[in-house]
């Protein structure tokens, strides 16, 4: 039976010192660490797949917390019982009560407790990031619109969120566009002048038909 250290980062640049200290901790081995710099939006990381496939039933899978395993909650709670459906025992270094080492007597009622915590663990960070989102919609709702409709930050006085490409046409762009409605350039040349996507423009052709 062997330990196993999964450690993950979002980018390059950030560190991942905090980490580290976790494979003297525990007494592993560098060849038992797994480490991906990648997003946490899935879970099609090279490093963690070649975890999976290497960790077997009666191992151990050590991880820091279950949001480094993952960002979607839900789609942890789901790898943690893949794991534990294997026989792999899961240590969360920031649950301290997984970290507890017992003999074969009182594993099984440790497993248990193990999988009810990490459970509601994960049920109570997605909880919360659910009330998060919940905020975030009651902010946009209090938000004052301008003319078009758009909404305006309360702090910064502009508009929130990505801008409409289509309401910000510059002169030039426009010229190609009325030039690829009328027919006189190709789609593929209008695409490459006004640096716009095919969805984009065709949106703005619905949009704009008195340009024809």
């Amino acid at each position: 039976m062997r330990k196993y250290l999964y450690l993950r980062t979002s980018c390059d640049s950030q560190s991942i010192s905090r980490q580290l200290p976790l494979i003297e901790k525990y007494g592993l081995r560098k060849s038992d660490t797994f480490i991906d710099k990648a997003t946490g939006k899935n879970f099609e990381r090279p490093q963690y797949q070649a975890l999976k496939s290497e960790i077997q039933t009666g191992d151990t899978l050590i991880i820091k917390s279950i949001d480094r395993l993952g960002r979607n909650k839900q789609q942890s709670l789901n790898e943690l019982r893949e794991f534990k459906e294997k026989g792999v025992r899961i240590i969360v270094d920031d649950i301290p009560t997984t970290q507890i080492e017992v003999d074969e007597k009182n594993k099984l009622m440790l497993d248990m407790i193990n999988n009810i915590l990490i459970e509601v663990y994960t049920t109570l960070a997605e909880e919360e990031l659910n009330r998060t989102k919940e905020r975030q919609i009651e902010g946009y709702k209090s938000l004052e619109k301008d003319n078009k409709g758009r909404l305006i930050s309360k702090k910064t006085n502009k508009v929130v969120g990505r801008t409409n490409k289509q309401e910000n046409l510059t002169k030039e762009q426009e010229r190609y566009i009325k030039a690829w409605l009328n027919k006189s350039i190709k789609l593929a040349d209008c695409i490459k002048f006004t640096n716009l996507s095919r969805a984009t423009l065709y949106r703005i052709k619905e949009n704009k038909k008195d340009w024809v």
